[in-house]
């Protein structure tokens, strides 16, 4: 017969093995799910924001085209900026996934009973609309800029067109073009914002065009001592030229950053961007 000390014996054993096997400590296979867990979800965050930065990364390499098109002026210089744009308005649902991604992220770290407060800041879709409405405001302002540099720079063919009719003796073929001059010029300042180095510019030029007019007008007339006094006068504002025209250069170059402040947010995001999926890319193969 067993008696009842052993009974009592086989049962403290039993209490012993139970607690050994799963009685109140932690269980260790619960923290390698919530481990699993979060590199789950942190490689789900990574192909969220890597979705995102393509889109962010398209619409800067787009939008950085408009400078070089407000130099040139052969292209629509806000066209890329408006499609830069609409890039953008097209990421929300990216950025909203992301969001929806990191937190996801977060409740599986707390979980595995780690602080999240590490978890990378990215853009998020209000900031994108933002920088999609500057960009769109952008773009007008480039296309303004495109159109000053070919106004003035058919002005000045305007100008030499009207020199070369003078040396010819072609004195009414003179006159129209250095009209035609007058009438750019005041296309250009009619638009320009007031002050700025293209004032510079703007006052040699109207200097030039009533030299080359007086010029014609004493040549045609077919006095001598007013065309010497008309050539004098050409001569002093043509050596005014290179000012002018490095004025004009710095007006055009301040014109082709008009996107300069959304660029560079933009540029900041992607960076943003990279460096939060190289971070969630790393948890993701932890542990």
């Amino acid at each position: 017969m067993i008696g009842t000390g052993s009974l009592v014996s086989a049962a403290g054993g039993v209490i012993l093995v139970a607690a050994i096997l799963g009685g109140g400590g932690p269980n260790p296979a619960t923290g390698l799910r919530a481990g699993a867990l979060v590199r789950e979800r942190a490689g789900d965050a990574a192909e969220a924001v890597d979705a995102l930065r393509a889109e962010v990364r398209e619409a800067l390499d787009v939008a950085r085209a408009s400078s070089g098109r407000v130099v040139a002026g052969d292209e629509p210089a806000g066209e890329p900026l408006a499609e830069a744009a609409a890039t953008l308005d097209a990421a929300e649902d990216e950025a909203d996934a992301v969001v929806r991604a990191l937190a996801s992220l977060e409740a599986a770290m707390v979980a595995d009973g780690r602080a999240a407060s590490g978890l990378p800041a990215v853009i998020g879709g209000a900031e994108l609309r933002v920088i999609a409405d500057d960009l769109r405001g952008a773009a007008s302002r480039a296309e303004d800029a495109a159109e000053m540099r070919r106004a003035a720079e058919s002005l000045l063919v305007d100008l030499e067109a009207a020199l070369e009719a003078l040396v010819g003796g072609r004195y009414a073929e003179a006159a129209r073009s250095v009209a035609a001059a007058r009438a750019g010029h005041g296309l250009i300042l009619g638009a320009a914002p007031r002050g700025g180095v293209l004032g510079v510019w703007l006052t040699a030029t109207d200097e030039m065009i009533t030299a080359v007019s007086d010029l014609i007008d004493a040549s045609a007339s077919g006095d001598a001592a007013a065309s010497a006094a008309a050539a004098a006068q050409f001569d002093a504002t043509a050596s005014q030229a290179a000012t002018a025209d490095r004025a004009l250069a710095i007006a055009v170059s301040e014109a082709a950053d008009a996107a300069g402040v959304p660029l560079r947010r933009l540029a900041e995001a992607a960076a943003t961007l990279d460096d939060a999926h190289a971070a969630l890319a790393a948890e993701a193969g932890s542990r």
